[in-house]
């Protein structure tokens, strides 16, 4: 019994450094403008940090795309990681580690196939779990690309994995910016959304996670420090260097998310 509707891989895409030395995860997001909900939007999200390192690399990145027929393969589209340069508006949160890009180039390639996370109805922001009672103990899903994904020439497709809400009260209290997950994250995942698990029971009394919904985005994942010599996390995560997993996950909420897009529509006029 399908419990995890496949279409969502198709918002999920590769992100990587034009010699594709270095990659990380993101998604397609269709969030509405800030004045006007009615108006929707095609977003690239990933993590600050993903975006960073690949532009010490160069000026330009490829984000990854199946085409809409087998014949067509991978598709890679260039994009600027420079700047404003040829109209990409890549906008970066001065506090936490969100990236956006305002994607209209999308829509002009009638060769990728492609779908959106949506923000309305199937996205839930701090105050929206909490009251649909997300809990430490629900199950969610990471999609990305870590070390170890299977390439193909044909298709890129994400890996699923399987992980569960080890510590959210904080987030919710206003103690935490982030929540954790519990579940493994390696090189590569940084920019993963995260989903809800739908479930079909609970415990009497307590609501039930009965949708699938968009709850954040992998920005780190924990390791363990006497491991770590001289390498920094930082450099783990940026390089892809293999290391022991401590298997706790640092999630971005969709806050962070929201925040970034309006931060993006109100610095180039986006209503």
């Amino acid at each position: 019994m399908a419990m995890f509707d496949p279409n969502l891989t198709r918002a999920v895409a590769r992100i990587s450094s034009a010699d594709n030395m270095r990659h990380g995860t993101g998604f397609l997001f269709d969030a509405p403008a800030p004045r006007d909900e009615s108006k929707m939007g095609t977003w690239f999200v990933t993590c600050k940090h993903v975006y960073e390192g690949i532009r010490e690399d160069g000026d330009k990145a490829l984000i990854w795309f199946n085409g809409n027929s087998d014949h067509l393969g991978v598709i890679p589209m260039e994009v600027c990681v420079a700047g404003t340069e040829g109209g990409w508006l890549w906008t970066l949160h001065d506090q936490y580690d969100v990236a956006v890009l305002a994607f209209y180039a999308l829509e002009e390639n009638p060769n990728i196939s492609f779908a959106r996370l949506p923000r309305k109805d199937h996205s839930l922001n701090r105050l929206q779990a909490q009251q649909i009672g997300i809990s430490e103990g629900d199950g969610v899903y990471i999609l990305g690309f870590p070390v170890g994904w299977e390439p193909s020439d044909r298709r890129h497709y994400p890996v699923v994995r399987f992980g569960v809400v080890a510590q959210i009260q904080g987030l919710y209290d206003g103690s935490h910016s982030t929540f954790l997950v519990d579940g493994s994250a390696f090189g590569g995942n940084s920019g993963s959304p995260v989903l809800t698990k739908f479930e079909v029971a609970g415990i009497r009394g307590l609501p039930v996670v009965d949708s699938t919904n968009l709850i954040g985005m992998v920005s780190a994942y924990k390791l363990n420090p006497s491991l770590l010599g001289e390498i920094s996390e930082q450099q783990v995560l940026s390089r892809l260097i293999a290391t022991e997993n401590a298997d706790l996950i640092t999630v971005i909420p969709v806050d962070h998310i929201d925040e970034t897009i309006g931060m993006a529509c109100e610095k180039y006029g986006i209503t």
